[in-house]
């Protein structure tokens, strides 16, 4: 907060990219996250089939903490296997 970003030119054409890259892509995004929001993640999921995005409760880069339930980082990890059975990798 308070700083300000400089993309470089490149990144104006991230939306195209985004919306002509056909690969599958999980998101994962935190409720408090400030850098890929929620609303971003559900709408880069949404431009392509294949694309999951999910939601866990805290900031930027919290998911594996967050996603904690037996031992640490387990959601985090099932989430990921299941995407991954999902689009048949592995």
């Amino acid at each position: 907060k308070g700083k300000k970003l400089v993309l470089p030119k490149s990144s104006q054409k991230l939306n195209e990219i985004y919306v002509n890259t056909k690969v599958p892509l999980l998101l994962f995004s935190g409720t408090d996250d400030q850098f890929t929001t929620v609303a971003d993640a559900n709408l880069l999921a949404d431009m392509q089939k294949d694309r999951t995005s999910l939601v866990f409760q805290g900031g930027h880069l919290q998911g594996f903490q967050s996603m904690s339930k037996e031992y640490f980082g387990d959601q985090y990890v099932k989430s990921i296997s299941a995407f991954l059975i999902k689009i048949k990798v592995g």
